[in-house]
């Protein structure tokens, strides 16, 4: 199935509009791509949670058009790189996070 965009919602704690295809999943979650502007939503999000779970919240940085997030587990840190594809859109959280369609 080709693509398709719209409301997709992070753990039905943040939703933005993002291009998926509804068949290709992670562990049963879209992965879906997003614009940068979707981006600094979900990760303006993440700043503005309390943290009842997660001990230290995901960051991010933009370095041109590539952007870089970092994820903590513990005490260690992973930082992932990702570039915007031939559409201008980032798989942000695509192959990690808890993404469904927003009903």
């Amino acid at each position: 199935m080709a693509d398709m965009t719209g409301p997709v919602c992070l753990d039905e704690w943040v939703t933005v509009t993002a291009a998926y295809d509804p068949d290709v999943r992670w562990n049963g979650f879209l992965r879906p791509r997003m614009d940068r502007e979707a981006v600094e939503t979900v990760m303006t999000a993440f700043r503005e949670y309390d943290g009842e779970t997660d001990p230290k919240t995901p960051t991010h940085r933009w370095d041109g058009d590539v952007l870089l997030v970092t994820e903590y587990d513990g005490d260690d840190e992973f930082t992932e790189t990702l570039h915007p594809d031939a559409d201008g859109l980032y798989p942000l959280g695509a192959r990690a996070w808890v993404w469904s369609e927003n009903a």
